[in-house]
């Protein structure tokens, strides 16, 4: 199925994101345009070459809104709850929140201060609050994960023990309470599924094409 941009319904809920992702990722260069967002200008400011995934293309690096929806569709939401997205990049996420889950609280938390900062610029232009999105180091020296309900981890770079720690950090916040953990990525998901099992030892896992969720 190939999503046709509607302003009416821009982050349609699909039956499956299997299948080649061309038409998700043309979809989502439409929204966001939609949006606002001018992200290949702001890719091209970033100086830092070092930092995690710089120098990608656009539609590399970021998940197309369809499988946003998807993933959240996944989850067992309610209002009240926090989503903590680890590596936000420039928060598609909340959008598609803030359309389907306005009740959730969202935090992203961004390395990049370019992106953020992008990120923050839209939230403004739609109404948003620039507080839904932090830059920051995740991985500095005494950083502390903020308490959520859900996680959101990407592959952070080639290096497997940079995930490991960030999964560390919500083992620490899983003592307060359960946690739900969506891994995207090879990486990611080896990185759990091997070093770990806590996220699987109560409840099964859930596997799809990209992503896994896992619930302590």
């Amino acid at each position: 199925m190939n999503p046709i941009f509607d302003p009416e319904e821009p982050f349609p809920l699909l039956s499956s994101i299997e299948g080649p992702y061309e038409w998700a990722k043309n979809h989502s260069l439409q929204v966001d345009e939609w949006l606002g967002f001018k992200i290949f200008e702001t890719e091209a400011l970033i100086q830092d070459r070092e930092l995690p995934w710089v120098g990608l293309a656009p539609e590399v690096l970021l998940t197309p809104y369809t499988e946003i929806r998807f993933m959240l569709s996944r989850l067992e939401l309610g209002t009240g709850m926090k989503v903590v997205e680890l590596g936000a990049g420039y928060a598609r996420m909340l959008h598609v929140m803030n359309r389907h889950h306005s009740g959730v609280g969202y935090l992203g938390i961004e390395v990049v201060k370019t992106r953020a900062q992008e990120a923050q610029r839209v939230m403004a232009r739609q109404g948003l609050s620039s507080e839904h999105v932090e830059c920051r180091d995740l991985l500095s020296v005494g950083s502390v994960l903020p308490q959520g309900d859900v996680y959101f981890v990407y592959d952070l770079s080639s290096d497997l023990h940079d995930t490991q720690e960030l999964i560390s950090k919500i083992k620490v916040q899983a003592q307060v309470g359960p946690v739900t953990v969506v891994g995207r990525g090879r990486a990611t998901r080896s990185v759990i599924e091997r070093h770990h099992p806590w996220l699987s030892d109560v409840v099964p896992p859930e596997h799809f094409g990209n992503f896994s969720v896992y619930r302590s």
